[in-house]
Parts: C-alpha cells; sequence; structure tokens
C-alpha cells in the first residue's frame, strides 16, 4: 500500500509539473519583404534627396528597428560585409520623413501590414566627390511574451544604397582587365567557358555593357552579352559569362571582350584563343578499336594453344619400344 500511495504521488507531482509549470514553445514565423531592394543614387554635394521603401510583413507581428550601416566588397563574387562603423558614411545623413518610424527605434508591424517609408538623404556641401555604399536595414527585436518561452533569434532585411557624389554629375570611372580567358583545348562538342575578371581602380561603381565575339578559321562565329553587373570602387569582380554552346566547332578560335564603363566612351577589350577538337570521341573510337582487334585475335591465339599440347599417343610409343627391348 506504501508503495501504491508514493506511486500515486509521484503521479500528481508530474502532472502538476506540466499543467502548472512547463511553459509551452512558441516560434515565430518571418517574411519580411522591403521595395526598392537596391538604389543607385547620383547627388550632387549639397543636395537632398528622398526615396519611399515599402517595407511589408507577410508574417507573424514583429517588432523592428531601422538602422543604417556601411558596407565594403566581400569577394569577386558581388558579396558584401556589413561594416559596423556608421562614421564612415560622414558627412551624409539619413532620417525618415514623417510618420512614426526613426532610425534606431523599435517600431511594431503587424501581419498582414505595409508601411511606405520615405528616406531623406542630405549630402552637405563639403561632401567629396566619391561612392558610399550604404545598407538600410531592418531587424526583427526577439522579445519573450508573457507566460511564454520564445525560440526565436533576430533577422534583419536589407535594401542597399550605391550613392556616387559628383559636382558635375559625370564622376570618372577607370577599370582593367585582370584577366580574360578560356581552356586551351576544349572539345568540339562541349561549350566553351569564358573567365572574365575586371578591376574598378576610379571612385566610382560602373556596370559593363557588351560582348564576347567568336570567330573560327571555317567561318563560325559567336556572341556571348556581358550581363551588366555592378562592378564597386577600388573591387574587383569576377563576372559571371554564360559559355558559349554550339552543336559542334573545330579548329582554332578568337575571342574577343570589348565593354564600356556604363554609357561612357571608356572602352576596354582584350583577345584569348582556344583550339575546338573532337578528343573526347576520338578517345572513344581508339578504345573501341582496340577492343575490336584484341577480340579478333582471340579465336587465333586459342588455336596457337591448342596446336601445342602434346600427344598423348607420342607418348605411350617410347613405353611400348622400351618393354620390347628388354631382357626375355
Amino acid at each position: 500500500m506504501r508503495i501504491q500511495s508514493l506511486r500515486l504521488k509521484t503521479l500528481r507531482f508530474c502532472l502538476f509539473t506540466l499543467l502548472f509549470v512547463a511553459k509551452p514553445v512558441y516560434s515565430q514565423t518571418y517574411s519580411l519583404s522591403i521595395w526598392p531592394p537596391l538604389l543607385e543614387v547620383l547627388i550632387q554635394p549639397g543636395r537632398t534627396i528622398t526615396q519611399v521603401y515599402r517595407l511589408s510583413n507577410a508574417g507573424d507581428d514583429q517588432i523592428l528597428t531601422a538602422k543604417i550601416l556601411p558596407f565594403e566588397p566581400k569577394d569577386e563574387l558581388g558579396n558584401i560585409n556589413l561594416v559596423n562603423l556608421p562614421k564612415l558614411l560622414n558627412p551624409l545623413s539619413f532620417s525618415f520623413q514623417g510618420g512614426d518610424v526613426s532610425l534606431g527605434k523599435p517600431f511594431i508591424l503587424k501581419s498582414g501590414e505595409s508601411k511606405d517609408l520615405v528616406l531623406k538623404l542630405v549630402s552637405p556641401v563639403k561632401t567629396p566627390e566619391r561612392d558610399f555604399y550604404v545598407s538600410l536595414i531592418f531587424e526583427t527585436n526577439p522579445e519573450t511574451r508573457v507566460g511564454l518561452s520564445q525560440t526565436q533569434a533576430a533577422a534583419k532585411i536589407v535594401s542597399n544604397l550605391l550613392i556616387t557624389v559628383s559636382i558635375d554629375g559625370q564622376p570618372q570611372k577607370q577599370a582593367r582587365i585582370i584577366e580574360f580567358s578560356a581552356p586551351k583545348i576544349v572539345d568540339s562538342f562541349d561549350p566553351v567557358p569564358f573567365t572574365l575578371k575586371v578591376e574598378n581602380t576610379n571612385t566610382a561603381f560602373f556596370k559593363p555593357f557588351g560582348e564576347i565575339k567568336i570567330e573560327g578559321i571555317f567561318s563560325q562565329k559567336g556572341k556571348i552579352k556581358i550581363v551588366p553587373e555592378n562592378i564597386l570602387a577600388g573591387s574587383t569582380r569576377n563576372l559571371q559569362i554564360a559559355p558559349w554552346k554550339e552543336k559542334f566547332i573545330l579548329g582554332p578560335f578568337r575571342a574577343t571582350v570589348s565593354f564600356t564603363l556604363d554609357e561612357t566612351e571608356e572602352k576596354l577589350s582584350l583577345e584569348t584563343n582556344f583550339v575546338a577538337l573532337p578528343y573526347k570521341a576520338t578517345l572513344a573510337l581508339i578504345i573501341v578499336l582496340l577492343i575490336f582487334q584484341a577480340l579478333r585475335n582471340l579465336p587465333q591465339k586459342m588455336t596457337g594453344i591448342s596446336s601445342r599440347q602434346p600427344d598423348l599417343n607420342n607418348l605411350e610409343a617410347p613405353k611400348q619400344k622400351l618393354e620390347k627391348s628388354g631382357p626375355t
């Protein structure tokens, strides 16, 4: 009876703990969007501009905080690193006009709600002529609900601004081609990949506008359009070039890349060469011929082996003669 009583007390204690002590876990759903995701700005010193951003929430209610941070290129693929040093953006200043949203102060964005936010950018008269790369960040503020244990990590959504400050509206743009290449030998049936790396050697970002022309000795020609990707000041970009694909190519080829920096007259070009040969098909054909020749010679070898086997009758003959020549 004592054991049953002890078990009953233990069961009651566990039920009490589950019902009144343990707290349910709450996990939020994030679905934030912002428009525009990227803004390119050309501004003169002493001017002010505004831009309307639409921030939408298709998930749960969120507590958000807006902030402005500079960023820098991270690698040659267009990725960036946020830099937690707002003073690098001086003397530019940013703020929201009207409404109840301010930089650095939390605000609520309810589920299904959208807000139009007017960002104000001021460029003082003494702003130097160069680029400023800025991220407008909206970050969630994880907050524990009353009576609930919440599993939530901070999430954020970012819209980037590429700001060029220029007095005459025509910033100087310079670049050089670091690498333009293709494999020296390619298979006649395979697409031809190209590598194009461009370095921005000045203080204003640009996009390359141009193409790659391909010419062969057997009148085979082709073109590849260059995707106009942003190349930030002082950085190198490995541009994404689509491979050149034809049904069959043969012989030596010359490829020439040529592009301008935005819509300026500054033009860069470079050449590379490659040779197309059907070496994969040729190698496969050689292997097939060798296998066929080996199979063809196989019966002849088997015949030769059979002809060299000893004659059992001849082996018996000396034995019989030896028995006849023995003593009588």
